[in-house]
């Protein structure tokens, strides 16, 4: 994590714990008014984050918040995008995208390899993503793990 984002959520933690603007502010030589944006992004990011069309996959915060700032704006879209489509989003690589796809085997979507076609049989187990092969954009097989 980047220092400012450490900060950032040490901010909204004092915020939390009653702290007031000018305490915190002092605290970490900050503006009164530079830690109320900071507050009221978090909460923004919290909500948008809460509401996302991408909660039901149960992916962790990094591959949440990428999809939900991706070009992508339902899981059907997700599913039908090819794997290079999937990498092409920031701080997505191999790991993460795996994660995406195990998701979206449990949530019930399939796809056709890294072609990125949903077909019409819901795959609704992990152990039917064996059978797949995740490819990155060089055509490289992805391995599990």
């Amino acid at each position: 994590m980047g220092k400012k984002v450490e900060r950032d959520a040490a901010v909204k933690k004092s915020r939390l714990a009653g702290a007031s603007f000018a305490e915190i502010a002092r605290q970490y030589g900050l503006s009164s008014q530079r830690v109320r944006q900071i507050i009221r992004r978090k909460d923004r990011d919290e909500d948008y984050l809460r509401d996302s069309p991408f909660k039901p996959l149960g992916l962790s915060k990094t591959s949440l918040n990428a999809l939900a700032y991706s070009q992508f704006e339902t899981i059907e879209q997700v599913a039908a995008a090819s794997d290079e489509d999937i990498l092409r989003i920031p701080r997505v690589g191999k790991d993460r995208l795996l994660e995406i796809r195990k998701a979206l085997v449990n949530w019930g979507a399939s796809w056709a390899g890294s072609e990125g076609r949903v077909s019409d049989k819901a795959v609704t187990t992990k152990s039917n993503l064996r059978g797949h092969q995740l490819c990155a954009p060089s055509g490289k097989r992805l391995e599990e793990g």
